[in-house]
């Protein structure tokens, strides 16, 4: 996720989302939301990935858990710029997103 490289991380992500779910650990189910998110928006279902991304990031504040807070929220201003411009008429980002939570970052 870090290197923006969806095709090498995928087969990493799903071993670490089954690890998680082997040891419920509620901090990195939120990780697992957020990975499930980014890999169903590469995969093509972009509102699913999307809200499964919001999700994971709303657990994550909840939990006040910030390791790699900034790298999720991120990924997820990424995702929504991305979204925005393919249904933005000419293809532009022209209104602005909000992301929830402790930095509530404009995009």
């Amino acid at each position: 996720m870090m290197r923006g490289d969806f095709e090498r991380a995928a087969p990493q992500g799903k071993a670490f989302a089954d690890a998680v779910r082997e040891n419920n650990s509620p901090q990195w189910e939120a990780f697992v939301l957020s990975l499930d998110g980014w890999s169903r928006w590469h995969e093509g279902d972009r509102d699913a990935g999307r809200a499964r991304m919001r999700e994971g990031v709303a657990k994550l504040d909840q939990l006040h858990f910030v390791p790699f807070d900034g790298l999720f929220k991120g990924t997820l201003a990424t995702l929504e710029a991305e979204m925005a411009t393919l249904r933005a008429p000419g293809g532009s980002h022209a209104e602005g997103k909000k992301i929830p939570g402790r930095l509530g970052a404009d995009l």
